[in-house]
């Protein structure tokens, strides 16, 4: 019995210093910023996916969130704010307004050490609009360990395509 305990301790010491070790790796060798790059092509004007994109009514099916608190108007400086269904309150504030081409913001997390910068950019085609959605993230902390990890495993990027290929959907019809 002994012996097994021994082995049991080793065992599970070992496996708890790996974690450690790999959080400590993923702290100082990861990404930072932490960049997300999602690009889809869309069958309409840009005026019209931009008119989509900034309806904020549709924004608690675009993000998957349950409250949104739209800017007062579309001008730079203008602030938002919409609640996750976990409960976290992301403010934002309109940073690059061009109608019909460019919304950009920032977002800023409460309680969360990380700052957020997202930007919806739309150029014409022949076959209607380019739309990229990117996302840079400056965090520190645990949290950077979290979105390394997320960003190793394609997670993020997968959420961003989702958001994107929904605002398609929603302008295609």
């Amino acid at each position: 019995m002994k012996n097994f305990l021994k082995w049991t301790g080793i065992v599970l010491g070992g496996l708890l210093g790996l974690i450690l070790i790999a959080a400590l790796g993923l702290y100082i060798f990861g990404p930072d910023p932490v960049t997300i790059r999602s690009e889809v092509q869309i069958a309409a004007a840009p005026d019209v996916v931009f008119d989509q994109f900034t309806t904020y009514d549709y924004w608690d099916e675009l993000w998957d969130v349950i409250d949104v608190t739209p800017p007062q108007g579309p001008e730079a400086g203008s602030r938002f704010q919409f609640v996750e269904p976990d409960g976290t309150v992301i403010n934002g504030v309109i940073t690059r307004y061009e109608e019909g081409h460019i919304y950009a913001a920032d977002l800023a997390m409460e309680g969360i050490d990380a700052q957020f910068a997202f930007s919806l950019t739309l150029e014409p085609t022949a076959n209607g609009t380019r739309a990229v959605l990117y996302n840079e993230g400056n965090v520190g902390g645990l949290m950077k360990v979290m979105m390394a990890a997320y960003a190793m495993t394609g997670e993020m990027d997968a959420y961003y395509d989702l958001v994107i290929n929904r605002l398609k959907t929603k302008v295609e019809g």
